[in-house]
């Protein structure tokens, strides 16, 4: 269904770029699958190869600026820290949102301008198995 599994030198090489080490359920579906094209009716991202992704800051930084002029200063916070997994080209992007404290966990956002804003999953596996997004 996807692109053939990333390695552990791509991952390794993509967290040394980012600055990061990635969420462990990201690197595992890595190694399944390094990103797939989305196949079906709903507007669903599109997942980029791990050498691919990159901080949305550097892709977008002009949402990012409308988000945080239109007083939604929190969400610009977090769209700043994100990292864009998927849907580059598309419509609405899956990101991975780092931990800030300690004791925070990585979010994982689906955002579309249009949706408004974010969709919040606690997982990837949420976001896989959720049947309204079509592609279970």
């Amino acid at each position: 269904m996807g692109n053939l599994p990333a390695t552990q030198k791509e991952i390794e090489e993509t967290e040394s770029r980012l600055g990061i080490k990635l969420p462990a359920d990201y690197k595992e579906f890595l190694k399944i699958a390094n990103g797939y094209p989305t196949y079906n009716d709903a507007v669903e991202p599109s997942f980029e190869k791990v050498r691919e992704i990159q901080y949305l800051r550097v892709f977008d930084p002009e949402t990012i600026q409308i988000w945080i002029k239109t007083g939604n200063d929190e969400i610009g916070k977090k769209l700043n820290q994100s990292i864009i997994v998927a849907g580059k080209q598309e419509e609405q992007w899956f990101l991975l949102i780092p931990p800030i404290e300690e004791n925070d966990t990585w979010k994982y956002w689906k955002f579309a301008s249009w949706i408004p804003g974010e969709i919040e999953y606690k997982n990837l596996t949420e976001y896989f198995l959720d049947t309204s997004n079509g592609i279970e």
